[in-house]
């Protein structure tokens, strides 16, 4: 059983999910500009989709990787337009700069440090270079995990529950920290471990979209 086709499948269709719902809820319920959140989840489910069918065809395995990061960096850069909403100036300075930096590290991923990723026991081993793991992991921690606490402050802050932040904010800190561990881990038990609470963070996830869609009013 491939189980990377399986768990990569899986979780790309999740995060589909994910998007499409609070997408909806930013065009209805929130501020326009969160569509922007939406999109950059689509990009990592697109990132998790190419991963599984390359897993399933190892030729397009090395390929599938800088692929992959291609689509992180580029819902890195929505996730920046998302932070730096309130000053335009500074939006597009951050967006700029995003944008030249992740050509920046594509050249360099390519040039000198090519992937050298694996399957083992049926499972996608990324292999990753210190360096770039490094540059990996700072994208998700003053990126993407500030992006998420700042969404989950947004949505929570007109329903009136004692918590939701913060268990909002909770659930969005474990699954953006067991994304950044999933690309990190070199052994298949951290791998399946970190993707079984990657899937259950974001199925719940998944129900409080569902919940807050109903306790948010509609913008007039």
């Amino acid at each position: 059983m491939n189980l990377a086709f399986v768990g990569f499948f899986i979780t790309g269709i999740v995060f589909t999910i994910y998007a499409s719902t609070f997408y909806h809820i930013a065009r209805k319920k929130l501020h326009g500009y969160l569509r922007n959140y939406a999109f950059s989840y689509i990009c990592l489910a697109l990132a998790f989709l190419i991963w599984a069918f390359a897993s399933i065809y190892p030729i397009f395995l090395i390929d599938s990787i800088i692929l992959g990061n291609i689509f992180l960096l580029l819902g890195s850069i929505f996730l920046l337009s998302v932070l730096f909403n309130s000053n335009k100036y500074l939006k597009c300075l951050a967006v700029f700069n995003g944008v030249v930096l992740s050509l920046g590290f594509i050249y360099i991923r390519v040039k000198y440090f090519a992937p050298t990723p694996y399957i083992e026991s049926g499972v996608l081993v990324f292999n990753t270079q210190l360096i770039i793991r490094i540059i990996l992991d700072l994208l998700f921690i003053f990126i993407w995990l500030p992006a998420n606490l700042m969404v989950a402050k947004t949505i929570t802050k007109n329903i009136k529950i004692d918590g939701l932040n913060y268990a909002y904010s909770f659930i969005y800190s474990v699954s953006t920290v067991s994304a950044a561990l999933l690309i990190n881990f070199k052994t298949v038990p951290m791998i399946v471990l970190s993707f079984v609470v990657l899937g259950i963070s974001f199925i719940m996830l998944l129900y409080s979209n569902y919940v807050i869609n109903k306790l948010i009013p509609s913008q007039k």
